[in-house]
Formats: C-alpha cells, sequence, structure tokens
C-alpha cells in the first residue's frame, strides 16, 4: 500500500561499568592490601590451622567512604606499580601547588612594595 516507515535507529549497546582496576599506565588511588579470610565452616582447615589466601584488594578513600576492590594475583604487581604512580604523582602535585603558594606569596609582597611606592611618590606630588 503505502511506503514503508523508516524504522527508529537501534539502541546503543549498554555501557559496561567502569573497570576497577586500570591499565597499568594509569595510576590509581590507593594501596594493594593481602587479607587472609577464615570461611567458619565447621571442619574446615581455617578453623585450626591457616587461614585462606592470601587475598589481594586494592583500598582506597573517596572522601569519608573507603572502597575496596579485589585485585586478581596476576595483576597485583600491575596495580602496585599504578598505586606507586598515583602517590609519586600527587607528591609532586602537592610539592607544586607549595611552590604556587610561595609564588604566590612573593608576588603579593611585591605587589605591596609597588602600591606603597605609589602612594609615597603620589604624596611627595611627583
Amino acid at each position: 500500500m503505502g511506503q514503508a516507515t523508516p524504522h527508529a535507529a537501534p539502541l546503543p549497546a549498554p555501557q559496561a561499568s567502569v573497570p576497577r582496576h586500570a591499565p597499568p599506565s594509569i595510576p590509581l588511588k590507593g594501596e594493594v592490601c593481602t587479607q587472609y579470610i577464615r570461611c567458619n565452616k565447621s571442619g574446615c582447615r581455617c578453623q585450626t590451622g591457616s587461614p585462606h589466601g592470601p587475598y589481594y584488594y586494592r583500598v582506597w578513600r573517596e572522601g569519608v567512604r573507603v572502597h575496596k576492590a579485589y585485585v586478581k594475583s596476576e595483576d597485583v604487581a600491575a596495580v602496585r606499580e599504578a598505586c606507586q604512580a598515583y602517590k609519586a604523582l600527587d607528591l609532586r602535585l602537592r610539592d607544586l601547588r607549595r611552590q604556587r603558594e610561595q609564588v604566590m606569596r612573593d608576588i603579593r609582597g611585591e605587589w605591596r612594595k609597588a602600591q606603597r611606592l605609589l602612594r609615597q611618590s603620589d604624596q611627595r606630588g611627583v
């Protein structure tokens, strides 16, 4: 009968959640912690002897919340390296902020000196 109606564009695929562990080239906040677990099952070796583990977790803080994400044993070295890179970057940024604050204090001091000199020259009528 009539012309075929165009179909609507297909819906985009749902986006995957943000990965908990980025590639090693991206610094990660936090640190890798080791944890041993007791499962509380009766008769399990962890009740009398050694607990299960080690299990590795990356722990970091965002505001007041503490986050914890499991790290596969084969990824531990890369995640530790990424966490160390973040710490180094954070220390460098803090150092740069301190330097910037010192420069700003120096500039404000020089600005005050210049304003004082201008006021003195205005008062002298020069």
